[in-house]
């Protein structure tokens, strides 16, 4: 499963995140549960459908947040009925990176569920470079956020661009963009990342994971996890 970070990778993330949790002010969050909404695979014929997308529930000591939103326009909304979680009461998301498969349902979502609660998925949390255009060898453009952003901002939606790792509630923090200091070859070579100096190799330099730190250790909700070992670069720049 090209989603799931070898045991090495976590590893290496959790190891390099240790030192900043154990200096940050707050403790660690008392309660956790993750809801996964959009994946290749359903565990319950009688519940839910997959699909090769990505979006899970994270609700820590009370708060919760919506990771990524599915590869099609209404999983996540399909399946979260059937599990019966109620998702207009989640006022905040993260978009882990700009590929389709994470963001197609964004739209759907903050329309249907906006209807019982304005302020369901208002907010979205995303990593510096998630907007910059994606070209493909056919000159297309590829980004998948890109066409839903004036659309979600139209239905009263706003887009939080963060360029580090940022505390998003006591014990639960976003990584934000992950500097690539290795050679790391976890994307598409075709595609070329329109940046002010020019076109460059697409890397997903926005891929971020959210972390959450409890009692028993570290957790990570990573999307895709683009970004590979290099994650521990977060641990650098939080100090």
């Amino acid at each position: 499963m090209r989603r799931r970070l070898s045991c090495a990778v976590v590893m290496l993330l959790l190891a390099a995140c240790a030192r900043a949790n154990a200096q940050a002010a707050d403790g660690p969050v008392r309660t956790l549960k993750v809801t996964v909404l959009s994946t290749m695979l359903a565990g319950n014929a009688g519940e839910g459908v997959g699909e090769w997308g990505f979006a899970a529930l994270v609700e820590a000591d009370g708060r919760r947040w919506l990771i990524d939103t599915g590869a099609r326009a209404d999983t996540v909304l399909h399946n979260a009925a059937e599990l019966r979680v109620d998702l207009s009461s989640v006022t905040d998301l993260v978009i882990t990176h700009n590929h389709g498969d994470h963001t197609t349902g964004l739209i759907t979502l903050r329309r249907e569920l906006a209807r019982r609660n304005p302020a369901a998925l208002s907010r979205a949390h995303v990593s510096k470079g998630i907007f910059l255009s994606r070209l493909g060898p056919d000159g297309r453009e590829q980004n998948g956020l890109m066409p839903a952003r004036a659309e979600y901002e139209g239905l009263g939606g706003t887009f939080v661009e963060h360029e580090g790792p940022v505390r998003l509630a006591p014990g639960v923090w976003l990584t934000g963009p992950v500097p690539r200091v290795y050679p790391e070859r976890n994307w598409s070579a075709s595609l070329r990342l329109q940046t002010p100096a020019g076109p460059v190799e697409d890397t997903v330099p926005e891929d971020s994971s959210m972390i959450v730190a409890t009692s028993s250790g570290l957790v990570l909700i990573s999307g895709c996890g683009h970004a590979g070992p290099t994650s521990h670069e977060f641990h650098r720049r939080r100090n």
